[in-house]
Formats: C-alpha cells, structure tokens, sequence
C-alpha cells in the first residue's frame, strides 16, 4: 500500500514528500517449554480419607518434580464431591519444563503420585519471543524500505531518511497442543517440538525529494556563493574563456557542497518508533 501526502520541508526552497508505506515481516521459531498439567485422582469412603489419600499422593509428586528442577510448579485446583459409593477427590499440579527434559520426567510422574496427564502444550521461550519480535519488525522495515524505494524511484523521487515507523500489529502464535510419541528403542516418551511463525505489519512513514529540483537550487545556490567570494576578495567577474575555465573549476566544490548539505539534512532526521498493543 502506498501514500504519498504534503510535508513542510526543513528548507523553504525545497519541496518535501511523505511516502508513506506498509511493510510485512515474517519469521520462525521452535517452541522449546512443555507446559504439563498432571491430575491426582483419588477415591475413598469417606473425605477425610480421600482428602488424606491427595495430601500423600500430591506431596509425593511435588517432591518428585522439584528435584527435577521444573519451573512454574504450583497446584492448579483441588476439588472433592461425594458419590454414590462413597467420595472422590481430585488435584491439579502445573510445571513446566523444556521439551527436551519433559518425556523423561512424565516418565517418572505416573510412579511418584500422579495418576493422570490431564494436557500437554508447547510454547516459545520468553526470551525467544523477544528475538522473534526484533527478527519480524526487522524484516517488516526493510520490506517498507524496499517498497518505498519502488515508489521514488517511479516518481523520480530519493528517499531521504524514515520520517516515523508505527508497528501496527504482531502475532506471535498461542502454546499448541504437543504431539508425542515413544522412541521405539528408548522407553521414554518422546515430545516433538513444532515449528510456528511469527508475523508484524509496520507503516513507515519516508521523507523524500525531488532531486533536480535541489539540484538546480545547489547550482544557483553555487553561483551567488562563488560571487559572493569573489567581491569579497576584490577581484573582477571573468568572461569568455576565463569565465570558462573558471565555470569547470567550481563543479567539484558544487557536488562537495551538495554531498555535505545532503548528509547534515540526512542526520537531522531521526525517526520515531511508536507500537500499539
């Protein structure tokens, strides 16, 4: 998508544009932590007793899993009803853990307490969330740049410098559902891993100009400051072959004068960043 709306210039005899553009980002990651809910399922003739049965059996299984060195443990629900032979109870425990690690520790969860693995999601790292977001808003500007650049180029226009960037959107992609299996040789299950995308949409906002027109500005800009020097040095204005000769000397001072004023206009610049949640 492309916009072209009117900015005032930072000089007066130049004619400044807003070409404004959005740009797509992509990119991928593996998800890398398991997060596991693991279920105590216990049933009794009475509550004390089911209620003494899910104290036993969960403090078993924290026990078990903080020597595994899971992160995020905590108990999720507990609840007790009564039934028809009597009362039944169930508790929830939450970790998780990298995918690598996760097989081998449910391994050891049906033996230390657990009775049921109630779900299994995948998620990215937290820290590889943060490089997907740089990766993705990197990819999205340098897609807008390239765009932009399309659009001076067909209006014989040059891109001067990012006037704003507005990240408009990121999709970072929710903890799906793991898929598991057993590793024919190893007795422990096996979780897989996934590949998932992240994408990010940026509107960018570049300053250009018209470069005969400054052009033609730096050329008559030259010759009254060429004047200039030379009144004040006293001398007399050339003509004919002098003037000539004279005319070929000040184009290199010309296009010098043009690079140095182009590069402090450049630098001045600075463009803003702004994200919407």
């Amino acid at each position: 998508m492309l916009f072209i709306m009117s900015a005032q210039g930072h000089e007066q005899y130049l004619k400044k544009d807003i070409i404004k553009v959005i740009g797509a980002g992509k990119g991928s990651y593996m998800t890398s932590v398991a997060v596991v809910v693991l279920g105590v399922h216990v049933k009794g003739a009475t509550a004390s007793e089911v209620q003494k049965q899910i104290g036993l059996y969960s403090s078993v299984l924290v026990e078990y899993l903080h020597g595994r060195s899971v992160d995020k443990l905590k108990t999720s629900s507990v609840s007790l009803w009564k039934n028809r032979k009597g009362f039944a109870g169930n508790l929830k425990v939450l970790f998780e853990s990298s995918v690598k690690k996760t097989g081998e520790i449910l391994e050891g969860t049906m033996v230390n307490g657990a009775t049921s693995i109630n779900s299994i999601r995948l998620k990215v790292s937290e820290e590889d969330v943060r490089v997907a977001q740089d990766e993705v808003i990197k990819d999205a500007v340098a897609n807008a740049r390239s765009e932009a650049d399309a659009a001076a180029t067909a209006a014989e226009r040059e891109i001067i410098a990012p006037a704003t960037i507005d990240v408009t959107s990121m999709f970072i992609p929710r903890p799906v559902p793991a898929t598991h299996g057993r590793d024919p040789i190893q007795p422990t299950v096996q979780i897989v891993a996934e590949e998932q995308s992240a994408t990010a949409l940026v509107s960018v906002s570049f300053s250009s100009e018209s470069l005969y027109e400054y052009e033609e500005y730096e050329e008559k800009e030259g010759d009254e400051e060429d004047a200039e020097n030379e009144n004040f040095e006293g001398e007399e204005p050339k003509t004919g072959e002098e003037a000539g000769e004279k005319e070929v000397g000040k184009r290199p001072r010309r296009k010098e004068r043009l690079r140095r004023r182009r590069k402090r206009r450049k630098a001045s610049l600075r463009p803003s960043l702004r994200v919407r949640d």
